[in-house]
């Protein structure tokens, strides 16, 4: 147990290198001390440029590819960029569904967005499927971590909103 144990903090020690090492070379890349000129570019520029460098990166463990591609997924989602948070939130839930499993965190949280996406998109069908797909996995999750549970009672809170159902939206919320 306790070579298991310290096989797993290795693993998750190598994954926070990974993405601490890919963070520290995008901000540096960006850096006018290397070549850069803050005063050109923006950060809607920078998280294109995180897009295609997670994209390209080789040997990328899965679970860190998947990671990477859902936040940056999320902050161009937040920055008005739609279509390039698809895409690359697309990738993340495929990717780590084949390697990871559909239960993995990384999946789940590569899936919620999905549903913001379709929100955003007025696919309210495809939003409402998905909840049904995910809300019991995201139940059975709830023991071990809460967050994605709570992030999909939030997508039925905004779906109710979005219909006009309001004790549903309230319901949802609660």
């Amino acid at each position: 147990a306790a070579l298991w144990q310290a096989h797993r903090a290795d693993l998750e020690r190598q994954r926070a290198g990974d993405v601490k090492d890919f963070v520290t070379r995008l901000l540096r890349d960006a850096s006018p001390y290397h070549g850069g000129d803050p005063s050109k570019v923006s950060m809607l520029q920078l998280l294109r440029q995180a897009r295609m460098q997670v994209e390209q990166a080789p040997g990328m463990q899965p679970e860190v590819r998947a990671e990477l591609r859902s936040v940056i997924g999320e902050a161009l989602m937040s920055f008005g960029d739609v279509e390039g948070a698809a895409t690359l939130i697309e990738a993340a839930a495929r990717e780590a569904g084949h390697a990871l499993g559909e239960r993995h965190v990384e999946s789940l949280r590569a899936q919620l967005l999905q549903l913001q996406i379709h929100r955003l998109q007025g696919r309210s069908a495809e939003l409402q499927a998905g909840l049904d797909r995910l809300m019991p996995l995201l139940r059975e999750r709830a023991a071990v971590d809460a967050e994605p549970l709570i992030l999909g009672l939030e997508n039925r809170a905004m779906l109710a909103f979005d219909r006009g159902q309001g004790a549903q939206a309230e319901a949802a919320a609660r």
